[in-house]
């Protein structure tokens, strides 16, 4: 009992520090608005989402193995190094690129680099949830996420900088943090490519990737088909609106990501079928009370906080947060099928769903314009749920 309750107060806090770092993130948004035109904010969106997106693939299922691993009380080092040799692979491979074209492909090795830092915070910072290190964890959250939009808006305000600059901006702030993770677990130490104990690592990283991969077809999918099929302005709503369900997003994440590890220890002594039962009841009932307040709270907060040409946000992203709270049960209900191993078995569920939804947002965009965005996107994540929870359920069986 004590031991319980000592591991529900560190959920809770980690959860609470995620939840500030969200609301911290979200006040830049508006001054990030008013400080590009709208066609503008459409395209840093673009570019974030990129690099949100390439986040996952370059982690390689990395820190989804750290978790697995330290919840089983197993040894990390060799996670660690793996990581390591990935970072070095894509920083090479940019390099090699760059020197063999001569050219930046409009800016996507800045895009590659950024998503390679945020990689490395990301793996910094679940090694310090996973050893409950809370003040160091709410140190880097805080501090980085906040380093990383002050930096470029101040450049902008100071330079009048262009928006591939502003996004490039954002890289020292998590270059700081994956330079502590190699320090504390790769520099010095020997980086020795053992295959035995790799080729594991990079099976289950194959298929996390492609799944990570395919998932952002589901999440991001829309905002690429709207530079497509909608003019400028469109763009700039349907990527605040997308910013907006972000929120409500990250925060499942984040609280999944917390509640991950009490999940794998649970589930290494009790009943695989009643523990999970139990996360994602719990689960559905949070989903449902956070998407309430959303719906309540957004028109105030998008009348409040940003110009009236993003108004149209707000029926857009009523609509999407349907689709997110579906992705906060399969998030939950991933984490299980990876702890069981099938990391292929969620890409190719992942791989169908993706292509139906693009299919989807794609057909409803030239028909019936942000509206349609909004309703593929709930209709990707309903069936991305339904097919992860029948191959939970199997698997619990």
């Amino acid at each position: 009992m004590v031991l319980y309750a000592r591991s529900m107060k560190l959920v809770i806090s980690f959860s609470l520090v995620t939840l500030v770092v969200s609301v911290v993130t979200f006040s830049f948004i508006p001054v990030i608005a008013r400080l590009l035109s709208i066609s503008e904010f459409g395209r840093f969106s673009l570019y974030y989402t990129v690099v949100l997106n390439l986040t996952p693939v370059i982690l390689f299922g990395a820190s989804t193995k750290l978790t697995i691993a330290r919840s089983g009380g197993l040894s990390s080092r060799q996670i660690s190094v793996f990581f390591g040799w990935l970072s070095s692979g894509v920083v090479v491979t940019v390099i090699l690129c760059f020197f063999l074209t001569g050219v930046v492909w409009e800016g996507v090795p800045i895009l590659i680099l950024l998503a390679l830092c945020r990689a490395g915070f990301l793996m910094h910072t679940t090694q310090l949830r996973l050893d409950e290190r809370l003040v160091q964890f709410c140190y880097w959250q805080l501090s980085v996420v906040t380093l990383s939009f002050l930096v470029p808006i101040s450049f902008m305000i100071l330079f009048e900088i262009r928006v591939l600059e502003f996004v490039g901006l954002m890289i020292p702030a998590y270059l700081v943090s994956i330079l502590f993770f190699f320090r504390a677990n790769v520099f010095g130490r020997e980086m020795k490519w053992d295959w035995g104990q790799m080729f594991p690592l990079v099976v289950f990283g194959a298929g996390a990737a492609s799944h990570s991969l395919v998932g952002a077809l589901l999440t991001s999918g829309g905002r690429y088909v709207s530079v497509v099929y909608l003019g400028a302005e469109e763009v700039g709503v349907y990527m605040l609106a997308a910013q907006l369900v972000a929120i409500i997003t990250l925060l499942f994440s984040t609280v999944i990501q917390n509640v991950t590890p009490e999940f794998y220890r649970k589930l290494n002594k009790y009943s695989e079928g009643q523990v999970l039962k139990s996360f994602v009841l719990k689960l559905c009932i949070s989903v449902a009370v956070v998407i309430f307040f959303f719906w309540l709270s957004l028109d105030w907060v998008v009348h409040l906080f940003f110009p009236v040409e993003y108004y149209g946000a707000v029926a857009v992203a009523k609509i999407m947060a349907i689709g997110a709270g579906f992705q906060g049960g399969y998030m939950l209900l991933s984490n299980y099928v990876f702890f069981k191993g099938r990391s292929f078995s969620m890409a190719g569920a992942s791989s169908i769903v993706g292509v139906l939804g693009l299919a989807a947002g794609t057909a409803l965009s030239s028909c019936y314009g942000l509206t349609g965005l909004a309703v593929a996107y709930v209709i990707g994540w309903c069936l991305l749920f339904v097919v992860v929870g029948w191959l939970a359920l199997r698997l619990a069986r």
